[in-house]
């Protein structure tokens, strides 16, 4: 059995759900543990009852160490830190888990991820690459080699380590400003040397994303999407935001055009599963709208509109947004 851990807020609750049932679809024996950041979201899914997924409230998942970390930093540093404090919770509550593989919640599966783990059955981490365009300004001085998007520990003294290392890591950073707010990331760059048993995933399919996604063939062969010579595993949709109704701004942290292929193959899917989501949440609280962004309220008000809508048509020429009827 596979055991996989994420965590999120009723603001990716839509996000989380989508990348459960994509989950659910291809692998056929696993089990998920749902971090939930707040009751409203524990409340939900309690209530739609999901099968192969154990639910933790905070209350259950924050330790001292978290507690008092939260007192003092910001939000998103505080995410940041509960990746691997999600995996020690597995690893320390269920003795049984020899593996636990962390997700990140904006991920959707396209094939069955047994693929990855196949290319190491004896490693003790998996890491997946950023592998940024090259012309990218060399994001990897800011972002770090790796994403933490879908890592695997597993329960030996490497393992670990590693995973302690990363915790404890992430609760000394001090964050100088908001480019320098991934150090959570970049503390991976020198684990191949640092500890024993570390594999980079090979397959271009794991981790697909806005940053490199256009310097690669994709093209679909029947059902499947291959890149390159590779099927896609999963895509991760960093970045992806929905405004209003039936407006989806597909990568706004990413400056590259969104090729016809990618978001018919790709982003088209993932926004229907969004959009069922939705609906399926809205028939437990009618009212759910978390998520939605208001594309008004998102413009600044000492911002000249023309800018603004200048600034939109070249986003749409450029290919990062969708229009489709959400609701």
């Amino acid at each position: 059995m596979r055991y996989y851990v994420t965590l999120f807020d009723s603001n990716y609750l839509t996000r989380g759900l989508v990348m459960y049932r994509s989950l659910l679809r291809f692998e056929t024996d696993f089990h998920l543990w749902i971090i939930c950041f707040d009751d409203l979201m524990y409340e939900v899914l309690t209530k739609m009852q999901l099968e192969k997924v154990t639910l933790v409230p905070l209350d259950e998942f924050e330790d001292e160490k978290l507690l008092e970390f939260k007192l003092t930093r910001p939000k998103k540093e505080y995410f940041f830190t509960c990746a691997p404090a999600s995996i020690l919770y597995v690893l320390n509550h269920f003795p049984e888990v020899e593996t636990v593989t962390y997700l990140d919640t904006d991920l959707m599966f396209f094939s069955d991820p047994e693929t990855i783990f196949a290319e190491n059955t004896n490693a003790s981490i998996f890491l997946t690459e950023h592998r940024f365009i090259s012309w990218y300004h060399q994001p990897e001085q800011q972002y770090g080699r790796f994403n933490v998007q879908f890592m695997m520990f597993r329960r030996t003294d490497s393992g670990l380590a590693a995973l302690n290392y990363w915790f404890e890591h992430c609760l000394s950073l001090r964050y100088e400003s908001e480019d320098d707010n991934y150090g959570d990331q970049k503390c991976l760059d020198d684990w191949q040397q640092r500890f024993a048993g570390v594999h980079v995933v090979q397959s271009l399919g794991a981790g697909l994303a806005p940053w490199n996604a256009s310097q690669y063939a994709i093209e679909k062969k029947e059902d499947q999407i291959f890149i390159e010579t590779d099927p896609l595993i999963f895509y991760h949709y960093s970045g992806f935001k929905i405004y209003g109704n039936n407006f989806a701004y597909l990568s706004p942290s990413c400056p590259f055009k969104v090729q016809k292929n990618v978001r018919n193959f790709i982003y088209k899917p993932y926004f229907r599963e969004i959009k069922q989501a939705y609906q399926d949440l809205r028939k437990i609280d009618q009212n759910f709208n978390k998520g939605i962004d208001n594309l008004v309220a998102s413009v600044n008000s000492s911002e000249k509109w023309y800018k603004r809508l200048k600034f939109f048509w070249y986003e749409i020429r450029m290919g990062r947004y969708y229009l489709e009827g959400l609701f």
